[in-house]
């Protein structure tokens, strides 16, 4: 892992699609979005829930009211999904709509969701380019799995595993405060808490993770990045390598910088 800048910026979204940083930041105070710290992309955006990217470039967000947005490279405005009561977009080409009861993963398939208690609910979905595994995420910081576990992506050391249903994650007793946020890259996934550990499984060849190690091992369940315990304010992942923003106002990035990731 190495040190790439030192930054302030509080109110920055760091997002890595395919093998390059996309940089977003959302003004709160003009609202707006600069990209790459570039001119607005577009403006007058309020009620802001979430924002994800995903390749090549396209730019998802939710707003309040349930609805969700995309953005495509060069648009000047954003385009309405014809999706409502949206809660979380995920996925290569912003393919994966998560709703109150279902999850989208294309025109011709939704998975239900599992139940869960009455004061939670589900803030994120995720997966990979592959889409041969999902993960969700809950505001009380549960974590639900499912489909395929190749290089243990899924934090279970069982690689060979499938999970038909959403499963709740059951190797987490070890993390050490609630989960606020999940990314992933092509085969691995890393965790953040509450108070600023990060926690990461699957494939690390690169030392994309973090986790220091043989090259040719999977890190088989969710371990502890300890070059940067209790440090971590956000991440991000692409497809081999990581990279995290401290509270202090520090970047590190690990893995596979072969086109310039971390510039």
């Amino acid at each position: 892992m190495q040190k790439v800048k030192s930054q302030q910026s509080s109110h920055s979204f760091s997002s890595t699609t395919n093998n390059n940083i996309l940089t977003i930041e959302y003004n709160n105070n003009e609202k707006q979005f600069l990209i790459n710290n570039k001119n607005p992309r577009f403006k007058n955006i309020k009620n802001l829930t979430s924002i994800y990217c995903d390749m090549p470039n396209n730019l998802n967000y939710v707003t309040k009211d349930g609805t969700g947005y995309t953005v495509k490279p060069g648009n000047l405005s954003s385009e309405p999904l014809s999706h409502k009561n949206v809660l979380s977009i995920g996925g290569t080409h912003g393919a994966l709509i998560l709703t109150k009861d279902k999850l989208k993963v294309n025109e011709n398939t939704e998975i239900d969701l599992p139940i869960i208690d009455s004061d939670d609910q589900f803030i994120k979905v995720l997966s990979s380019s592959l889409q041969t595994f999902y993960f969700l995420l809950t505001l009380n910081g549960k974590i639900f799995i499912y489909g395929e576990n190749p290089d243990c992506v899924l934090g279970i050391s069982n690689s060979h595993i499938k999970f038909n249903n959403f499963t709740l994650h059951p190797n987490l007793e070890h993390v050490s405060s609630k989960i606020i946020d999940l990314k992933c890259g092509y085969l691995f996934s890393i965790l953040r808490c509450e108070n600023g550990d990060c926690y990461g499984s699957g494939y690390n060849c690169y030392v994309n993770i973090g986790v220091d190690g043989r090259r040719s091992v999977d890190v088989k369940e969710y371990t502890l990045i300890e070059q940067l315990k209790g440090r971590v304010k956000q991440h991000g992942c692409g497809s081999f390598h990581t990279v995290y923003l401290t509270f202090d106002g520090e970047v590190y990035g690990c893995g596979l910088n072969t086109s310039g990731q971390f510039v």
